[in-house]
């Protein structure tokens, strides 16, 4: 399972186009999605979901992590939607 990581971001382009995938990986911990992954043709390890959460958590900014702390997860993601629309402009 050396090649796990890099099978990640092809699985993460794979959810995004399956709702009923996006369903079932919610809420779902680190060994499910990696089951879900190995069932649907991906090596994706526990660690390598992981990573990808900590260098998600590592990139908020103070204020995003504040909001996060507070339980409120949904401005957070707004934040980045916005941030995102902004960078493509």
């Amino acid at each position: 399972m050396a090649g796990a990581p890099l099978d990640l971001p092809a699985f993460l382009d794979h959810v995004a186009s399956r709702p009923d995938l996006q369903e079932r990986l919610q809420g779902a911990d680190f060994s499910q999605v990696s089951a879900i992954a190995e069932a649907e043709g991906f090596q994706v390890s526990r660690v390598s979901l992981l990573r990808a959460q900590a260098e998600q958590i590592l990139s908020l900014s103070d204020e995003e992590l504040e909001l996060l702390l507070d339980g409120n997860v949904d401005e957070v993601v707004s934040l980045q939607e916005f941030d995102a629309y902004l960078n493509r402009m």
